[in-house]
């Protein structure tokens, strides 16, 4: 095996790792907020332990292809890049860290505008539906929603998008078109959106026309914010900015 595809491979082991350490810290949430499908003669632990698996290695495949790939279309990935090659000084950008976490916390508050005073008079019990757990539960979304999630939607998903409308259009990597970077923030986004909707449906036992515009929109302004930072300043402020986001979102309202 190649150097260049060893480091991707590191990488993708990693997120592999991370991606079942959030799931299960993401459980005790999950199983308050959202219920579970069952299966009949199929313990629920199973169902679970399946479910973990299969998000691991679908993080494991979209982060391996997706690190290979952002390295070829010039999208960053300041901290890992250096933590997987092995070298020293790759340290943050304290004023980007700073503008992520901003930004992440303005898209909280612009989806809790909407979320409260645009879908809830649509939506009954929009605004109590996590009012049924600990407030602290909130803080077990983070390291799922600002971690696997930006691995597979914008690493993933936005990072294939860029590589294939580069090689369609046959531009060169090293001077890809503006608006190639933002069909694949736009297009990871609304992918980010649509993987909500099951979870929606478990939610609401439902999915109407209302829910599927809420979880599209809502979710996708996060994308298109988070896509932005990775494109501009790196894959880690976009999780800066997503973790800080899920904190307003479900810890603070």
């Amino acid at each position: 095996m190649s150097n260049t595809w060893r480091k991707h491979l590191k990488l993708a082991s990693w997120a592999a790792v991370i991606a079942i350490l959030a799931s299960l810290i993401l459980l005790p949430y999950q199983l308050k907020i959202v219920t579970m499908p069952t299966v009949p003669g199929i313990p629920m632990a199973v169902l679970l332990a399946l479910s973990i698996f299969q998000t691991s290695v679908m993080v494991f495949v979209l982060s391996l292809l997706g690190s290979r790939l952002a390295e070829a279309v010039q999208l960053p990935l300041p901290i890992l890049r250096g933590y997987v090659e092995g070298r020293k000084g790759a340290v943050w950008d304290k004023q980007s860290f700073y503008w992520s976490l901003g930004m992440g916390i303005l898209v909280a508050l612009l989806i809790t505008v909407l979320d409260r005073y645009v879908f809830s008079p649509s939506i009954p019990g929009l605004v109590n539906l996590e009012q049924q757990v600990p407030r602290w539960y909130g803080l077990l979304t983070v390291p799922y929603g600002g971690i696997v999630e930006e691995l597979m939607l914008r690493l993933g998903v936005m990072s294939m998008t860029v590589w294939l409308l580069a090689k369609i259009t046959r531009s060169r990597f090293s001077a890809i078109p503006t608006w190639v970077y933002v069909c694949g923030i736009v297009l990871a986004a609304i992918v980010f959106g649509l993987l909500h909707l099951p979870a929606t449906i478990q939610i609401f036992g439902e999915l109407t026309p209302v829910l599927i515009l809420r979880g599209i929109l809502l979710n996708g302004i996060g994308g298109v914010v988070y896509g932005t930072l990775f494109w501009k300043r790196g894959l880690e402020y976009a999780m800066v900015a997503h973790m800080a986001g899920d904190v307003v979102l479900h810890v603070v309202f």
